[in-house]
């Protein structure tokens, strides 16, 4: 028994110590990392109905966005956040003081501006752009109260068309600042089992070779997959592949991204 205490101390005070260590994030989706209670603040200052009625409390909002199954969820928070400047600016704030909380010191945070631009819920929508710009803002003013450091990916999804991918991508390079809050980089990122590589090849290549930074969702379910990770390290030019746990099933793969320094997001 005393054997064991003296483990559980021993563990605990490693694991105290390793999350005193600043932290970098280079994968998390800001659409998936806003909690129900900043959820309700955004629902009541828009006053928006869910399909149960006006939310009562954030067991309400955590409801509705759990009636929603595996990626939906993310449609279902930018239902609540998007198509309106001041909640996507909140949002984001609120994303930069949880970072700070954790210890992150940081941030590379992505979403998909064409989804984060509009809401049914509310029945607007704004630009893309505008939309783009209001993440900026929170990530500034929250990077500028923390002293940490936040910035943003675009991603282009699977599922939508190879134009709209480009129409992503040159806004990124539009909008692509060293600026805290600023865009970074472009992320392709979605169903890779019925959209795989191949349509959005151009897009990514476009992307890197115009000066973006690129990270390719890719491997991320099975080991079937391989051929994912090659296209997107070698067609793609993927400065980052997203999960790429595919690529543990080929030696030769691995070699070669351990070569070209490339960050695999597992």
């Amino acid at each position: 028994m005393a054997f064991s205490k003296l483990w559980i101390c021993a563990t605990l005070c490693s694991w105290m110590k390793i999350l005193a260590f600043p932290r970098v994030e280079l994968h998390v989706h800001l659409d998936g990392s806003i909690d129900s209670e900043d959820l309700f603040k955004i629902c009541k200052a828009r006053n928006l109905t869910l399909p149960t009625g006006l939310p009562q409390n954030t067991s309400d909002v955590q409801h509705y966005v759990e009636g929603f199954s595996g990626w939906h969820r993310f449609d279902a928070v930018n239902e609540i956040i998007g198509g309106d400047v001041a909640s996507i600016r909140k949002a984001a704030e609120a994303f930069v003081d949880f970072q700070a909380k954790s210890g992150v010191q940081y941030t590379e945070v992505r979403y998909d501006p064409v989804r984060l631009s509009r809401s049914r819920l509310g029945n607007v929508s704004i630009s893309e752009e505008d939309a783009v710009k209001a993440v900026q803002e929170g990530l500034m003013i929250g990077s500028r109260r923390h002293k940490i450091h936040v910035y943003q990916i675009l991603c282009a999804m699977r599922g939508a068309s190879p134009q709209q991918c480009f129409s992503t991508a040159n806004l990124a390079l539009k909008l692509a600042s060293q600026d805290l809050g600023g865009v970074v980089g472009l992320d392709l990122a979605g169903d890779e089992t019925d959209f795989p590589n191949a349509a959005y090849v151009d897009c990514m290549r476009h992307a890197k070779l115009a000066g973006l930074n690129v990270t390719v969702h890719s491997g991320e379910f099975n080991t079937s997959q391989t051929n994912d990770v090659r296209s997107a390290v070698f067609s793609m030019l993927a400065d980052r592949v997203g999960h790429g746990y595919a690529a543990a099933q080929d030696v030769e793969l691995l070699r070669e991204l351990t070569r070209r320094g490339i960050h695999l997001e597992a």
